[in-house]
């Protein structure tokens, strides 16, 4: 695992303080003089012998020459570095002004310091950042790799606890509290709301989470992918406040992909994957986020899904368990794109997994293998089907378009077999019957369709195409393409176009008679022939 300080780096030359800067130094300078154990660590530790006490005595010496500027000068090159650090401090005191910086770039801000004495960066950033938490970490970590100790950064304080890793009393609630994600406390569970409410219910699939263990504390962090902020990584976020000699024998993670749950499973029936040592080490150098490693880990999860031979339907990111007829819904299919997608999914064995897709691309998606079954279930006749699906091969038609087809031929069929049938028609009484027969079957769209494809120029076909149009409420579009006289005509001829339209089986001979009257015809149509 990465260590929190390992990659430090350092701004190159000096730059001016400003005024802000010099004064806060100084007057912390004059804080370590009146108390020099302000950056040490509070001991809760049982270690035979303390550095940091042996440090802490060594300021003694140092500050017993608080005033006296040549003495501070040699003591920041001699002495260990607590007290050349601290002599360096309590020179900028004595000199009354801090004219240049140096920085670095931490893993929670830049930080500036003085050079004073021959004296490691570190000890300077203790003595001169001991009102900053974590930015006093820096000043211990090569202590910490060294002793293996283990120090954590409260707001006001740092507590060292030795070779023992069990953080402080109440450290846990203290670093939980300063995480972006709010968590809440169960037993030793930290819980974001959502997994909390999924903790509660029953039958309900935990959602796809982060899961931190802390082992030393005994304690989990959990987050969801709903609470998982974008750049923010919380295993990162919560060792800025500790300095431990490897996280790696302390910390361990692990994210469960998932999918929002549509059902009530007994038990989950999504296989989980195992993490890669690439997204690990990616997780622990803070290349990927919380999100990010969830989302990986839901991925490689649908490729597991895909391998595995559990049923399961899966909707882009919903689960729908074995409820196929919950999966079909959730694509909102036509009557036709219902029966085929029942009748196709039926017979897919092992899970179906989808991304976003609409009831048409799924149909296409096992049209060549299963598009001849799921015709017959439509059209209830299996000749009927392959005519149709040779009828269309080699054309653009899709399934969707070709189910829809299919039920219109077994409408047609029903409708048209009580319909009456003419040797020979009078070319308006002709064309209404076509007409008719295409709305009955097919519906208002394709009726417009087959009256725009029909040719004639008969002035009665047109004037009665027109009135068609208005009797199906959709004339205003098509004005353009009828003479004036034959759209005043169809006014007179709407009556009985939507009589017509109206009409059932037992009246449709005479309606379609009245509808030919209308245009001032006087011809009589010849009773229909009777079926066998």
């Amino acid at each position: 695992m990465v260590k929190k300080f390992d990659n430090l780096k350092i701004r190159s030359g000096a730059r001016a303080s400003t005024k802000a800067q010099e004064n806060a130094l100084l007057e912390k300078a004059e804080r370590l003089l009146k108390d020099p154990d302000l950056p040490f660590p509070k001991c809760e530790g049982d270690c035979w012998f303390c550095d940091f006490k042996s440090g802490r005595r060594s300021l003694d010496k140092v500050r017993d020459h608080a005033d006296d500027e040549k003495a501070l000068e040699r003591l920041g090159e001699t002495g260990n570095d607590y007290a050349r650090a601290y002599a360096g401090m309590l020179l900028l005191r004595k000199q009354g002004k801090v004219p240049y910086l140096f920085a670095i770039k931490s893993p929670f801000g830049e930080i500036a310091y003085a050079i004073r004495g021959e004296v490691k960066k570190e000890r300077l950033i203790m003595m001169q950042h001991f009102d900053h938490p974590k930015a006093k970490l820096i000043g211990v970590v090569d202590m910490v790799r060294d002793k293996k100790l283990h120090i954590f950064a409260f707001q006001d304080r740092m507590v060292c606890t030795g070779k023992d890793p069990k953080p402080p009393e109440g450290f846990v609630d203290y670093v939980v509290g300063q995480l972006k994600t709010p968590l809440d406390k169960y037993g030793k569970e930290y819980l974001c709301r959502h997994l909390a409410d999924t903790k509660a219910g029953k039958h309900v699939a935990p959602l796809p989470h982060l899961e931190i263990r802390w082992e030393p504390a005994d304690a989990n962090f959990k987050l969801c992918e709903k609470c998982a902020r974008p750049k923010e990584n919380t295993l990162l976020s919560i060792l800025t406040f500790m300095a431990i000699p490897n996280p790696r024998d302390e910390f361990t993670f692990s994210a469960t992909g998932g999918f929002e749950c549509q059902a009530k499973c007994e038990g989950c029936r999504i296989p989980q994957a195992e993490m890669d040592k690439d997204t690990t080490e990616k997780y622990l150098h803070g290349e990927l986020d919380d999100r990010g490693l969830i989302d990986k880990q839901t991925m490689k999860g649908i490729k597991t899904i895909r391998d595995s031979t559990v049923r399961v339907y899966i909707l882009g990111r919903r689960c729908f368990g074995k409820d196929l007829n919950a999966f079909i819904d959730a694509m909102n299919p036509s009557e036709e794109e219902r029966i085929g997608l029942q009748t196709i999914l039926k017979s897919v064995k092992g899970p179906v997994v989808v991304e976003g897709e609409t009831a048409a691309l799924m149909l296409e998606s096992f049209w060549e293998e299963h598009g001849e079954n799921a015709m017959e279930a439509v059209c209830g006749d299996r000749d009927v089907a392959c005519k149709l699906m040779e009828k269309y091969k080699g054309t653009k038609m899709g399934p969707s378009q070709l189910l829809k087809e299919a039920i219109a031929c077994v409408k047609q069929k029903e409708i048209i077999a009580r319909l009456p049938v003419y040797a020979k028609l009078p070319a308006v009484a002709r064309f209404a019957d076509e007409m008719a027969r295409v709305f009955f079957t097919r519906g208002k769209e394709d009726t417009v369709r087959a009256i725009e494809d029909y040719t004639s120029e008969d002035s009665g076909v047109k004037s009665t195409a027109y009135a068609f149009l208005l009797a199906m409420g959709i004339e205003a579009n098509k004005q353009w393409q009828y003479m004036v006289h034959e759209r005043e005509f169809a006014e007179y001829l709407l009556p009985a176009a939507k009589k017509f339209l109206e009409s059932s089986p037992d009246n449709y001979h005479a309606n379609l008679q009245g509808m030919l009257s209308a245009t001032g015809s006087t011809e009589v149509i010849p009773e229909p022939k009777k079926k066998a």
